[in-house]
């Protein structure tokens, strides 16, 4: 209205007046656009969080189980070198029986032949 009053110099103003209309349109649409990328970024930002979450839950898991592993490893390194200390042990007797038996073997040649000389002098007397 003011613009049709003032003439010549009005078709400027609303020439002026139309464009800041279009611009002040455009401006809302982008805030709207903004608004949405905003939320979109921050669900994403969220997912992200959640995924990264998990990925470290996982790794602790994996480091309790490296753990538990390690330390299972560790028992049997164990119990094998106590099967080892046995079976040496088990070694040294079983040479210190094949020792006596050896010497009672000895022995028992010796018995042996003390009976015969002995029957033999008895069988002449």
């Amino acid at each position: 209205m003011e613009a049709s009053r003032a003439g010549e110099h009005g078709k400027g103003f609303a020439v002026v007046s139309q464009e800041v209309r279009k611009l002040a349109e455009q401006t809302k649409t982008s805030v709207t656009e903004i608004r949405k990328l905003i939320s979109l970024s921050n669900q994403h930002t969220k997912q992200v969080l959640g995924h990264l979450e998990s990925v470290s839950d996982a790794v602790r898991a994996g480091a309790a189980a490296s753990e538990s592993t390690t330390s299972s490893f560790r028992h049997v390194v164990g119990s094998i070198d106590k099967s080892n200390a046995i079976a040496d042990h088990v070694r040294r007797q079983m040479d210190e029986v094949s020792v006596t038996v050896e010497a009672i073997q000895h022995s028992t040649t010796e018995v042996a032949s003390s009976a015969e000389s002995l029957n033999r002098a008895a069988a002449n007397a």
